[in-house]
């Protein structure tokens, strides 16, 4: 590749970008590959493996991206100068080795290298748009698709994939960078009379290494899931990996509130990306939800009945906060289509449109719980927000206006649809509706300290109507001494202990 190629106007890197980077990639791959094999076409698919990406980039390769790109040459100084004698030094045992002069790779946590990096991988992946040999779509090309140092290369033949691997080589002389061929996988669809065959081919070359061949019924991870020739994205065993997590979680040496925070904050985000990204059917999360609802009522000491929209109201609103994954999916994925038929992409949304995902959005929209009648069509324009009144954005000056944000249509607000169910319930969600007005909160509860985590989880109790007294304990039976046990009153509910006994009327 010369020293002289211009960046392409599309440039299919979405890392460190202000981009939904990872779902948009494993959309288009998904939708380029089934557009392949319905329409008959030959489709080659590379994954390329560069060693140590971030710590190789060559420094001279990097300030001559920034000439290229016509940064101001006070700026490019600038730079040039953080990275001029730069050192390192390790502690060996209780000694510091002399300096390590530091001449390739970008400053690990500099909130300047993503930028740095994304630019010095951009000529590659304009040069590949440009005059690589890539997938057909429409009247352009998809050759390359990008997030940070994943790359995946794409073309419609062998001899095409090949030239695309010799633009890679060229860059990589150019730019200090390495690709590990061994590490390195692909595999080519090959059209045939009524299906398709795979890998039908000798295997593509990085320097004298061949690369690995995906096999039917093998896969190559990209973003994190698994990439298989035949079938596609294939599915995680996510019932098995959910049930590890939470036995895991539940060995923890940790508080009941600590379990509950590890739940939320790393086990769920894994579930759902696992899941986003994937066909799991409503059966599927119906049935994760199940799991994690038993393990929270467990961690929590509730009782089994306790009511479900509790642990999925928010934590405001005095529920458990905890996410409905049968909900939330099909909400996320009904979301992402229509955002990508309507992305200022051109080749994504023909991609997408291309592939009928109407009548997909459609049923993705009413299993999220939308209405029918509300949804709007996948090509309707989406709604921008400005965020700040029209006369204000008018006195501003052009520079500070602050960027309009694109508002997809929500098929469902189910976080509000479950507080509505547990408001509705005549036993555990009578009174929840002024919980609003009430300065204690689950999330005060938890974190407070005057509270232990046994006055927490009595709280829970009392937040949710399931405190063990005498009127819950009788719920269903018959025959059951259901009366105050100080006072004889004909009910010992949660209601009458906290506010009407007079055994307690007189307590601090």
């Amino acid at each position: 590749m010369p020293r002289s190629a211009r960046f392409g106007e599309l440039v299919p890197q979405r890392g460190f970008i202000a981009a939904p980077g990872c779902s948009e990639n494993l959309k288009v791959l998904h939708l380029i590959t089934k557009q392949a094999k319905k329409e008959k076409k030959p489709l080659g698919v590379v994954f390329i493996d560069i060693a140590k990406a971030f710590d190789s980039v060559s420094h001279d390769h990097i300030m001559w991206v920034l000439r290229e790109r016509g940064l101001d040459q006070h700026m490019i100084n600038i730079i040039s100068d953080s990275y001029r004698n730069v050192h390192t030094r390790m502690e060996v045992g209780k000694e510091l080795t002399p300096p390590i002069a530091i001449e390739v790779g970008v400053k690990q946590g500099d909130p300047m290298s993503p930028l740095l990096f994304n630019l010095a991988l951009d000529p590659l992946i304009s040069t590949l748009e440009k005059t690589g040999k890539g997938f057909p779509v429409d009247a352009q090309r998809v050759t390359a698709l990008a997030f940070a140092d994943d790359l995946v290369m794409l073309s419609d033949s062998w001899e095409g994939m090949n030239a695309n691997i010799q633009i890679l080589e060229s860059f990589c002389k150019l730019s200090g960078l390495k690709v590990q061929a061994r590490k390195c996988h692909g595999f080519l669809l090959s059209p045939t009379h009524d299906s398709f065959t795979v890998n039908n081919c000798e295997a593509w070359k990085i320097g004298c290494d061949s690369l690995n061949m995906i096999a039917p019924g093998e896969s190559e991870k990209y973003l994190g899931l698994k990439v298989d020739p035949w079938i596609g994205f294939s599915k995680p065993a996510l019932s098995d990996k959910l049930g590890t997590w939470l036995e895991r979680i539940n060995r923890a040496p940790l508080k009941p509130s600590q379990k509950l925070e590890m739940l939320n904050t790393f086990t769920v985000p894994r579930v759902i990306y696992l899941a986003d990204h994937t066909d799991c059917k409503k059966a599927l999360l119906s049935s994760l939800d199940d799991k994690i609802r038993r393990a929270v009522k467990e961690w929590l000491h509730l009782p089994s009945d306790t009511c479900n929209n509790f642990i999925y109201a928010r934590s405001r609103d005095g529920g458990l906060g905890v996410t409905k994954l049968a909900s939330l999916i099909p909400s996320i994925q009904a979301r992402r289509l229509h955002r990508v038929a309507n992305s200022k992409d051109w080749t994504i949304r023909y991609i997408a449109l291309a592939n009928d995902i109407e009548d997909e959005y459609q049923k993705l929209w009413l299993a999220a719980g939308g209405d029918q009648k509300a949804m709007p069509a996948i090509t309707d324009p989406v709604v921008i927000d400005h965020k700040l009144p029209e006369h204000v954005l008018e006195l501003l000056n052009e520079w500070e206006k602050p960027a309009p944000k694109a508002v997809y249509p929500n098929p469902c607000n189910w976080r509000d649809a479950e507080f509505a169910n547990w408001e509705s319930l005549p036993c555990q969600g009578s009174g929840v509706s002024h919980f609003g007005n009430d300065p204690i909160s689950n999330d005060w509860l938890k974190h407070h300290p005057g509270f232990s985590e046994r006055q927490f989880l009595t709280a829970l109790k009392l937040r949710a109507n399931v405190y063990p007294t005498r009127e819950y304990l009788g719920r269903g039976k018959n025959n059951h001494n259901v009366q105050c046990r100080h006072c004889n009153a004909s009910y010992e509910s949660l209601s009458h202990v906290l506010g009407q006994c007079p055994a307690v009327q007189s307590a601090p």
